[in-house]
């Protein structure tokens, strides 16, 4: 519980709020490739990542479900069924083997009872996460194809995270990381050809170590 209380939403918490929440949440470990809920399952608690990488998959407006975000330790997500969704409108799976904290709903409920301020937070919450949205979709303006490319890598790779992984990794295929960034698996390959040779990244098997950043960073337009 120590990484909750000093990082992320959970660590931003009135400290009564904080003890009493962290109470109820639940420790799960999660093997890769493991999902925590799907699109449309009954509603559920939030989760808050200790450790590993994660997948947020999204479907809307017809479009079959495509993973839209990884996301980091540090991040806390699923706040629609606390609010009184009845089925979820992402899903999550794990990346890399992970840590989560989960909060149910009913545990959430009965801690609010006693700390009404506790939906104030969760209202913040989905603003937050409302803001990495918008940050990608600004990242998805960019014109330029190899601006854009290095923004979308540096968000994947959670350098706009409130703690960033060390070592930063995009944990996505190079075809996974051309549909997001909605460029051709052709095009990001040089693209991505040309960053490594240049020693701002590594290509893996399913991964892109980012090496260098600063530099990674310097090339793109949107830093928020």
């Amino acid at each position: 519980m120590a990484f909750a209380r000093s990082t992320g939403w959970a660590s931003r918490l009135p400290p009564k709020l904080q003890a009493d929440l962290l109470d109820v949440a639940r420790l799960r470990v999660v093997s890769e490739g493991t999902w925590l809920y799907g699109i449309d399952d009954p509603p559920g608690g939030i989760f808050g990542i200790v450790s590993g990488c994660l997948a947020a998959e999204v479907a809307y407006s017809g479009i079959a479900p495509q993973t839209l975000l990884l996301v980091h330790p540090g991040t806390w997500s699923g706040a629609g069924p606390v609010a009184g969704l009845e089925a979820r409108i992402a899903g999550f799976y794990a990346k890399r083997p992970a840590e989560v904290l989960f909060i149910e709903v009913s545990d959430f409920r009965r801690v609010a009872e006693e700390h009404p301020e506790a939906w104030r937070h969760l209202s913040l919450l989905v603003l937050e996460n409302l803001g990495q949205v918008i940050g990608l979709a600004q990242d998805l303006m960019v014109r330029n194809g190899r601006q854009r490319l290095r923004a979308i890598v540096a968000r994947l790779a959670g350098l706009h995270a409130e703690l960033v992984p060390g070592p930063p990794t995009v944990y996505a295929t190079q075809a996974e990381v051309a549909d997001i960034a909605n460029l051709s698996r052709s095009v990001v390959s040089r693209f991505l050809q040309e960053m490594e040779r240049d020693g701002i990244l590594r290509l893996g098997w399913g991964a892109i170590e980012i090496l260098n950043s600063q530099r990674l960073k310097q090339g793109t337009v949107t830093l928020g």
